[in-house]
């Protein structure tokens, strides 16, 4: 088993990529349901906010469950998988862990500090978790 994060976020993508996945509750409660059904997921998280967009998951093996994910990501925004592909970045193991970490205190927002961050954060596990 292998923590994977798949994402894009205002340092990787423009904002016009950005509003592509933008999803609202009802909507990343679906892609959840999705991310389930990919084989070799056993775990995820959908984090979307207005400057990023990330899957957080155990997965099984990695690379191949990754391009999967990659895929599903390539179909929200109506994108192939090669054109979306240089807009995301992909961490794995502690990487992945401490870039979350980074994530949630606000260390890799685009204003240092800001405090909606971590509320996102907890929203979005919380509905993993549902």
């Amino acid at each position: 088993m292998e923590i994977v994060l798949i994402g894009l976020s205002h340092k990787t993508a423009p904002v016009e990529i950005r509003e592509k996945f933008c999803m609202p509750r009802e909507q990343a409660k679906e892609f959840l349901g999705q991310l389930a059904g990919v084989p070799g997921v056993r775990e995820g998280m959908v984090l979307s906010t207005c400057n990023r967009m990330e899957i957080l998951g155990v997965v099984e093996g990695g690379e191949d469950e990754a391009s999967r994910i990659e895929d599903l990501l390539a179909g929200i925004a109506g994108m192939s998988a090669k054109e979306l592909n240089s807009y995301l970045y992909l961490r794995t193991g502690e990487e992945a862990v401490r870039h979350l970490f980074r994530v949630t205190s606000s260390l890799d927002s685009m204003v240092l500090g800001e405090p909606q961050i971590l509320g996102q954060v907890k929203e979005a596990c919380g509905q993993a978790v549902e």
